[in-house]
């Protein structure tokens, strides 16, 4: 992860996973992986057998990127108008 947002702040974490990974790339998927009851996504057979995949995704930029926001993605002329007709 890119230092520009906080990995321990779920809304950001969720922002970062829709804006800098693609959905087929960028991902490294790992089977035959413990795991354990607590999470809802394996089929029963995954759990009796304590093995099923798990994934990581890439989400530093390659270079760096204004976010897809609206504090960066206009300019402060906008912003200010968008703001005093709010």
């Amino acid at each position: 992860m890119d230092d520009d947002f906080d990995p321990t702040n779920l809304h950001e974490v969720v922002w970062a996973l829709s804006t800098r990974v693609h959905p087929v790339g960028r991902r490294a998927i790992f089977d035959h992986q413990r795991v354990i009851r607590l999470p809802q996504c394996y089929e029963e057979e995954e759990y009796i057998a304590s093995k099923g995949a798990k994934v990581v995704f890439d989400t530093l930029q390659s270079k760096r990127q204004l976010h897809a926001s609206f504090a960066q993605g206009y300019p402060p002329e906008i912003r200010q108008r968008v703001i005093d007709n709010w």
